[in-house]
């Protein structure tokens, strides 16, 4: 339970972050680009405030779904996946007379009720 826990986490906060990075790297080529062309222009000292600006609304909004979308698919996984019944087989000899090795688990066939 506390894997499966951890794992959505990490299904939820994986594609934000990388959402946020992507944008950073956005934001940063685009400063990039403005200082590159400036470089031409004669140097003017500006003391005007300037406001910083966030991201806007939809793409947090976008962040946000796409992460809990992506957490609840890999907790809907995670949940099919533990409810599989195995059983362990141990190192034996098949039919032909070779050793099969040990620690191999396979999916038990329903019982039949």
């Amino acid at each position: 339970m506390i894997r499966n826990i951890f794992l959505t986490l990490i299904f939820f906060f994986g594609p934000v972050l990388l959402m946020f990075m992507l944008r950073n790297i956005l934001l940063l080529l685009r400063i990039w680009l403005v200082a590159r062309a400036e470089r031409s222009d004669p140097e003017i000292i500006d003391v005007t405030p300037v406001e910083k600006q966030s991201a806007p609304r939809w793409f947090y909004l976008a962040a946000i779904l796409l992460g809990l979308a992506t957490a609840i698919n890999g907790f809907i996984y995670l949940q099919k996946v533990d409810n599989q019944i195995t059983q362990y087989i141990p190192a034996h000899v098949n039919e032909q007379g070779e050793l099969v090795p040990s620690g191999r688990e396979s999916l038990r066939p329903p019982v039949a009720k």
